[in-house]
């Protein structure tokens, strides 16, 4: 097991440890940087579904009966308690004892819902999770999906009436964000269904991060509904994420997208070693992640050694700055590099998943090509 491997291990085996909500079921809505439990804090669709998905991930990657348990635990609980018996889709939150909070329907949330049944599905071949797969893609198509343009809309209410959003862009009609994990999902999804309403669902998508988000090499991030936007904030963690994700998407579709992935990912590297730093000079986690991935996908595009030297370099500062004690990452520091206090270890927005999957990813594609990288950490 490469370095990589046994780091995702360590941050898996601390999910399994502290997480677990033996009480009311699921997973605490919050642990903070010190590891103490909010036992108040309300529970998120988004972080029982990236658990769903850290769990059936690691599961097919090795597959450990306690890896099973925990992505199982996170399945019915979804079930459970966060999908609408009525309405259908999930909600975004429900109290600490499973009761529906705020139960607005927000695209993203479905996203990563879809995300994580599809892998639960590969990891234990359950007929029933994939129709409830497309169930969600089909909730997504007839509900989120605007009529009249391009795109999907952020927010609707439980009965799934437009709404505006107060989670992903706030004033706005339409994000990056939220359709970056529309096409996360999608991709997987036809991968195991080549139907053709999934086809052009993906389609779609890959043509509005052509022909609508990538402007020169980098993203916009906010829309009204006719896919308007001026300049301002850039996110350099969505810039080399989506240069990894939309080239997945391109290959699962037969279409070339690497010259515009390639800009995106030596744009976003130059500005950001050491470490991707925000707009007010922080440095977050979950964006050293996906840059360490979108180096490995770009370095596959391109056989250039500058994106394997930066994921050494990249690894290194998250080994000094963001690995904890006791499992599990920090969410960051400063632009003084002091520690981010103020954010949670485990919450609504912290989950394994971001590293997870960068960790996954690297430990297999070290040991295909170990002179290439292993050696160099």
């Amino acid at each position: 097991m490469t370095i990589w491997g046994i780091e995702a291990e360590r941050i898996l085996d601390y999910w399994i440890q502290y997480t677990k909500d033996e009480k009311y079921g699921g997973f605490y809505g919050r642990i903070d940087i010190y590891n103490q439990i909010d036992p108040f804090a309300p529970k998120g669709s988004v972080l029982h579904s990236r658990i769903l998905w850290a769990f059936s991930a690691a599961y097919n990657w090795k597959p450990k009966e306690e890896y099973k348990n925990m992505a199982e635990r996170a399945y019915t609980y979804l079930k459970s308690h966060f999908w609408d018996p009525v309405h259908g889709g999930v909600f975004w939150t429900v109290t600490r004892s499973g009761i529906p909070l705020d139960t607005h329907k927000q695209t993203y949330a479905q996203g990563f819902y879809l995300y994580g049944l599809i892998e639960y599905y590969k990891a234990f071949k359950d007929s029933k999770v994939l129709e409830e797969a497309l169930e969600v893609f089909h909730l997504l198509e007839s509900k989120c999906k605007d009529p009249l343009n391009p795109g999907y809309f952020e927010a609707f209410d439980r009965a799934w009436n437009k709404i505006e959003d107060h989670i992903i862009s706030p004033g706005r009609d339409k994000s990056m964000n939220t359709h970056l994990h529309v096409l996360e999902p999608y991709t997987e999804l036809f991968e195991l269904e080549k139907g053709a309403e999934i086809k052009q669902a993906l389609e779609d998508l890959f043509s509005i991060f052509r022909d609508k988000i990538i402007w020169k090499d980098t993203l916009q991030l906010f829309f009204d509904k006719d896919w308007a936007w001026s300049e301002g904030s850039y996110s350099l963690g969505h810039d080399i994420e989506t240069s990894w994700l939309l080239r997945k998407a391109g290959k699962v579709l037969g279409k070339d997208i690497d010259i515009a992935c390639n800009s995106l990912a030596y744009a976003s590297m130059g500005i950001g070693i050491p470490a991707l730093r925000e707009e007010n000079g922080e440095v977050h986690w979950w964006v050293q992640a996906e840059a360490m991935l979108g180096c490995l996908f770009a370095y596959e595009s391109t056989e250039d050694q500058y994106f394997l030297d930066q994921i050494v370099m990249l690894w290194k500062w998250i080994e000094n700055a963001l690995i904890c004690e006791n499992g599990e990452w920090y969410w960051g520091v400063d632009s003084s590099g002091n520690k981010l206090e103020q954010h949670d270890k485990v919450g609504l927005w912290k989950c394994p998943y971001h590293h997870v999957r960068s960790l996954l990813i690297l430990d297999n594609w070290a040991f295909r090509y170990p002179q290439k990288l292993l050696l160099k950490v």
